[in-house]
């Protein structure tokens, strides 16, 4: 069957309305737009009653050409009993083709983290303290930025006490992105 030249011209002008208009996209993943995380991370740790965490596992780059803006990076967790912060993002330094990313740590006790280096080996700047950090921030075309943020545990962990993913929110053109990014974190008794 072949479709008219009109019905052809309604089709495009459906599709120029859509692409115009913006709107929200829920998207699950390890991309969302020109937002990237690589793949999905998976980290386990032992962690009791009354303590804190901080995890700084995962980055996010800006694999297109313009400006993205983080309005909030928000850890789902699967109990009450785990409480999380929102988190901050640390734009990560330029360091060259082929050179290696050295941001924040990973994870470290307590939020925020009792010891975060000043300065690592081959480092040029002092580590920002975590709470200066900000919670939204604008990811400039080809940089990355590392998500930092705090859990806290209120009572002794079970199989299902865990973080399943990162909700972020952010704008890119006129369209607001609404990610699940896969991230767990699994929690087990000291």
């Amino acid at each position: 069957m072949k479709a008219s030249p009109a019905a052809g011209v309604v089709l495009l002008a459906l599709v120029l309305a859509t692409a115009g208009s913006g709107g929200t996209a829920h998207v699950t993943g390890t991309q969302a737009g020109d937002l990237d995380a690589g793949s999905i991370i998976t980290v386990a740790f032992a962690l009791g009653r009354g303590q804190s965490f901080t995890l700084g596992e995962n980055t996010l780059e800006n694999v297109g050409e313009h400006p993205i803006l983080v309005e909030s990076v928000q850890p789902v967790s699967t109990s009450p009993a785990l409480r999380t912060t929102q988190a901050r993002l640390f734009l990560l330094p330029r360091l060259g083709h082929h050179a290696g990313v050295m941001g924040l740590p990973g994870d470290a006790p307590g939020w925020p983290a009792r010891y975060v280096p000043k300065k690592m080996k081959g480092w040029l700047e002092p580590h920002p303290p975590i709470l200066s950090l900000p919670t939204r921030r604008f990811i400039p075309p080809g940089r990355s930025v590392q998500v930092m943020y705090g859990i806290h545990l209120h009572s002794q962990p079970s199989a299902r006490t865990r973080i399943t993913g990162l909700r972020i929110v952010f704008k890119q053109g006129g369209t607001t992105y609404v990610w699940t990014l896969p991230s767990r974190v699994h929690l087990r008794r000291p």
